[in-house]
């Protein structure tokens, strides 16, 4: 591994991450419970479950970055999971092997866009949050990028960093209401687009989860 690939906030990163204990269920486990338990409820026992394990990172992360936990939370509470995260590694593959007139829909695209790891990051916002210029990555950046992503006590680090800019964006100071804090979530799922349809369904749903998300951090 080059020493140039990683960023002196990566390092910090992976340095204040990995010091912090993490969970253990993982997606082959969802799998397990979406069979015993049905869609929904398994979906939902999982997401659960993956945010008590990961409660210490999430609360550390969120301080660090003065991002309210339940923010962070909440954008776990509806990415972890969502999809087999084989399949960010074939979205990306496609995007750079395959003309992108040829491709529908989602899969069209700089695999820049392709989003990574269970809090469902792209590579150009991980860049950013991580110190890098998303327009100029080496290759062997890129590798550390996604590695990163993929990592679950890092990839909830980088997620409450990108939060942070989104909160900095909005011009929220001092403690956040709650529409503040879906509006946060909005701007997350949508980006530039955080005030169309599917940016606002994100953020009511957050707003829907408050109460289990209350519930898991309080415990």
């Amino acid at each position: 591994m080059s020493e140039s690939a990683v960023s002196p906030a990566l390092r910090q990163v992976r340095g204040r991450a990995t010091a912090l204990p993490g969970g253990t269920i993982t997606w082959r486990t969802w799998q397990c419970l979406l069979w015993w338990s049905g869609l929904g409820e398994g979906r939902t026992r999982f997401r659960a479950r993956w945010l008590r394990e990961n409660r210490e990172i999430i609360e550390v992360a969120a301080k660090d970055n003065d991002i309210p936990p339940e923010v962070l939370a909440g954008v776990a509470y509806q990415e972890v999971g969502e999809k087999p995260m084989v399949l960010d590694d074939l979205v990306d593959w496609l995007r750079r092997t395959i003309p992108q007139r040829l491709l529908p829909g989602r899969a069209a695209g700089n695999p820049d866009y392709t989003s990574y790891g269970p809090m469902a990051i792209q590579v150009r916002r991980g860049a950013e949050a991580l110190g890098y210029d998303p327009g100029t990555l080496t290759r062997a950046q890129r590798r550390e990028i996604i590695a990163t992503l993929k990592e679950p006590r890092q990839g909830i680090y980088v997620a409450a960093i990108h939060l942070a800019g989104l909160r900095q964006e909005a011009g929220f100071a001092g403690e956040l209401t709650e529409a503040q804090g879906a509006e946060l979530t909005a701007r997350y799922n949508g980006g530039p687009y955080w005030r169309g349809r599917q940016a606002q369904r994100y953020a009511a749903r957050y707003r829907e989860s408050l109460p289990v998300l209350r519930e898991v951090l309080g415990d």
